[in-house]
């Protein structure tokens, strides 16, 4: 059976960006990314898959009791800063 884990962190936008072709330009400032994978199982040393990326709006500056989480796909990675990656 594979372990998963996910990985929770804040990124900051310098300018503002568009997730998806669906969707306005969200404003630059401090987003929560999370990261989720799963181990790579039947190899000699310990290896992680990323199965899912979520980016949750608005950003962190924004006082608001609701938030949504946005799934990013390999296909979206131009909208992330350039140290994260998506895994496919």
């Amino acid at each position: 059976m594979s372990s998963g884990s996910s990985i929770k962190f804040k990124t900051r936008f310098a300018n503002p960006f568009v997730p998806n072709a669906r969707m306005i330009a969200l404003e630059a400032g401090t987003y929560r990314l999370s990261l989720d994978e799963e181990e790579n199982e039947g190899l000699q040393f310990s290896a992680f898959r990323r199965t899912r990326t979520h980016l949750e709006i608005p950003a962190t500056a924004t006082r608001i009791d609701t938030r949504q989480r946005l799934s990013v796909f390999a296909g979206h990675r131009n909208c992330l800063p350039k140290n994260v990656s998506t895994g496919e």
